[in-house]
């Protein structure tokens, strides 16, 4: 806390100010997160803006901001990846480095009494963005853009940084310290520091003074483990958005971890049909999806070609889907709807697929009149059931009996 005092992040208010302020308030929690794993944080002092008061908090009336702002991280580890020198740079409590107006200082109150229980508190504010404020990672970003356009450097600091993590590759070193070089200028300008550079091929990090030179000199175990200790990483790997990086080898050996959602990738499929206007399109993006969870692997190359016998398969899901709606009213056992229930009329059936269908009497009736005769059961008043609706009706007029 002490450390954020002197530092300006956050500030004491006097007796005086705490009576004179007549705008609002809030006041957030605040704890002490340890984390042994961390070097360079170990203990962690966080701010609860997601706290409530009378069933109000802070985060709650606060816009996120838009989530295609930030970079896209798959295209950022791509470009990375494409020059031969690679290097990575971490700015230095990115957050902290963004002023917050009075007003907002105001509705950040918090209270501390130094660890001496037997007085009142006092009254502090913080000063600048809050790691724990919903828009912070967008607020925080967009002060790096502006100081990229304000100094017109939008290269590696607009288009290769994500957070307080820049990510880019050169064709070689004396480029990419020339990049490493004018981007902490400019981020000096607007009030950001780098704690160091890591480039590949090179064991220890780099600080400012260092850009510079093209080579460095074989630097110490405690110097080294230092530049580690600055880039949160241990000796073997180094963390670049959540992958481990062997800045000599160049693999990216990261720890995978795999959350199972469900028995099987093509049945955790969870689509919103809700946001589809045509059923058309729907089918295609469901056919694209099923098609990569059978292959589960893009090796070969992508393709955007879907065959006629998957944009049916992915019209049967979709029609499999809707129809749980009405499961309870169905029984699985003889495949035939329940006596008695508004179903029974129809006299749906169970197909070899598992799909609910009328029309048996048809085909019973006449075998050659199968595929046309027979129809999937829809709900009523389903939006998937009015897009095929609007897709049989605006397909050169069909008539009522295609729905």
């Amino acid at each position: 806390m002490d450390d954020m005092v002197d530092r300006c992040v956050a500030r004491k208010l006097s007796s005086e100010e705490v009576k004179s302020w007549t705008g609002p308030v809030f006041y957030i929690s605040h704890l002490a997160v340890v984390n042994p794993h961390s070097n360079s944080t170990p203990v962690r002092i966080v701010f609860n803006s997601s706290q409530t008061h009378k069933g109000v908090s802070l985060n709650a009336c606060l816009a996120k901001g838009p989530d295609s702002y930030m970079n896209n991280l798959v295209g950022i580890l791509l470009r990375w990846r494409e020059e031969r020198v690679a290097l990575v740079g971490d700015i230095r409590k990115m957050f902290n480095s963004v002023y917050l107006k009075a007003l907002e200082q105001h509705f950040h109150r918090f209270l501390w009494r130094d660890l001496q229980q037997h007085r009142p508190p006092d009254i502090y504010v913080i000063q600048r963005v809050n790691m724990g404020d919903t828009p912070a990672p967008v607020i925080s970003t967009e002060a790096v853009y502006k100081t990229a356009e304000l100094y017109r450097e939008d290269n590696l600091l607009k288009h290769s940084s994500y957070m307080d993590d820049l990510i880019d590759s050169r064709p070689s070193k004396p480029d990419a310290l020339k990049i490493a070089k004018e981007a902490e200028d400019i981020l000096a300008k607007g009030g950001f520091a780098v704690k160091c550079w890591q480039f590949s091929g090179e064991t220890q990090p780099r600080v400012k003074e260092e850009l510079l030179k093209l080579d460095l000199p074989e630097k110490s175990v405690e110097s080294s483990d230092q530049g580690l200790i600055m880039l949160k990483g241990t000796d073997e790997n180094l963390r670049v958005l959540g992958l481990g990086w062997n800045q000599k080898k160049e693999p990216l050996p990261g720890e995978k971890k795999v959350h199972v959602a469900a028995a099987s990738s093509i049945e955790a499929l969870l689509i919103d049909y809700e946001r589809f206007s045509s059923i058309n399109k729907a089918i295609w993006v469901v056919a694209r999806l099923l098609n990569i969870a059978k292959k589960k692997s893009f090796k070969g190359g992508r393709t955007l070609s879907i065959s006629v016998k998957q944009l049916q398969e992915a019209e049967n899901f979709i029609v499999k889907e809707v129809q749980k709606s009405f499961e309870s009213e169905l029984t699985k056992t003889d495949r035939k709807a329940r006596k008695g229930g508004r179903f029974a009329c129809l006299n749906p059936v169970q197909d070899e697929s598992g799909l609910w269908v009328v029309g048996q009497r048809l085909k019973n009736k006449n075998p050659m009149t199968v595929d046309s005769s027979l129809q999937k059961l829809l709900p009523y008043r389903h939006h998937v059931t009015r897009l095929f609706m609007q897709r049989a009706h605006t397909s050169g007029h069909r008539g009522r009996d295609a729905t």
